[in-house]
């Protein structure tokens, strides 16, 4: 049903399926901590999640658009904590730093 890959193709899928394993290597340490979210009382499970995924998109967007692709990574963690906070802030969540 399959057939053998050629030597080229072989050393394609390695350099490909090395290339996805850096991948998430390198995009697994971009993680960043954006410190501990108190909800407001009353908040549901579904909205604090909700909330706490639209603000990561929101500051990860914030910290790596174009102007700020020149900073070194602890200003870029440092913006994106910031703008984390206020997006959760605006939303009536408390947000302290780790």
């Amino acid at each position: 049903m399959f057939r053998e890959l050629s030597a080229p193709s072989r050393v394609a899928l390695l350099y490909l399926m090395a290339g996805c394993a850096l991948l998430c290597a390198v995009s697994s340490c971009a993680n960043v901590d954006l410190g501990k979210v108190q909800p407001p009382p009353g908040t549901s499970v579904n909205q604090q999640q909700s909330d706490t995924l639209q603000c990561k998109d929101r500051a990860r967007l914030a910290a790596h658009s174009g102007e700020r692709e020149t900073q070194d990574f602890v200003e870029s963690q440092q913006a994106e904590r910031a703008e984390f906070a206020a997006c959760m802030h605006a939303k009536g969540y408390s947000v302290a730093a780790d």
